[in-house]
């Protein structure tokens, strides 16, 4: 029987979280073994939330400029690619935000439900000028992996504008005609998977190896509880096997 011991662990200045686990000792070819499965479930099946698409007021397209606002579509779309959520409980749902200039706006100006948490707040989302108003209304969904904005399955705007939060403000009726645009979303809350394998000195005539496993999230999940949802989905995917008859 092996044993998983976390030998360290960080937040770096990114706000990535880091893990590093030794699972020790394992029979000869079972470190690559197990190394191989967990990286490869980690990196493609775990769930996580991101932005789909965006509409702001007086935006037809992704190529315009906003007036008032240092950044054009393209960049602001961007910047929110880099935001997290974390805590989601019903999909799809709206973020809405609305800063009036001149100021900084950034992620933790997003008017949010009680039940979704903006993990990176300081990400910088647009730098609004004097006088000027920056609005608009974030889809907000869950999922695996990175998927094209146009692999996304077209959906009417009904189905996700739903009703407004008690604490945001709908946009204007003749801005509400604006289409929403699709964003490449980054669904995945790892950063980074390695790992590598040591060999331990058992006894004279035999040889195990000792697993050391290093993860890197966004934040929105801890690497222990990413680790635990891996083996979670592996046993889950293997267990039918032992139903054979």
């Amino acid at each position: 029987m092996f044993s998983v011991k976390c030998v360290e662990s960080y937040v770096d200045s990114n706000q990535f979280h880091y893990g590093c686990f030794i699972i020790e000792p394992l029979d000869s070819g079972q470190g690559i073994t197990l190394g191989n499965a967990l990286r490869r479930t980690l990196l493609s099946e775990l769930v996580g939330s991101a932005i789909t698409a965006v509409r702001i007021n007086n935006v037809k397209h992704e190529f315009s400029a906003i007036n008032g606002v240092r950044e054009d579509v393209l960049d602001i779309i961007l910047n929110l690619k880099e935001i997290r959520f974390k805590n989601i409980k019903y999909h799809p749902m709206n973020v809405r935000l609305k800063v009036f200039g001149p100021s900084v706006a950034t992620a933790a100006a997003l008017k949010t439900p009680e039940y979704l948490e903006v993990v990176n707040k300081n990400q910088y989302i647009a730098t609004v000028n004097d006088s000027a108003i920056l609005e608009m209304e974030l889809r907000v969904e869950q999922g695996k992996g990175y998927i094209f904005a146009n692999q996304q399955s077209p959906s009417d705007e009904s189905d996700f504008l739903g009703e407004p939060d008690h604490d945001t403000v709908p946009l204007d009726r003749e801005k509400e005609q604006n289409h929403f645009l699709l964003i490449d979303a980054i669904f995945s809350p790892i950063k980074k998977v390695n790992f590598r394998i040591r060999l331990l000195p058992f006894s004279e005539d035999s040889i195990k190896e000792s697993l050391i496993f290093e993860i890197w999230t966004d934040g929105s999940i801890t690497p222990k509880r990413s680790l635990k949802e891996a083996t979670k989905f592996l046993l889950h995917l293997f267990y039918p096997l032992l139903t054979i008859n």
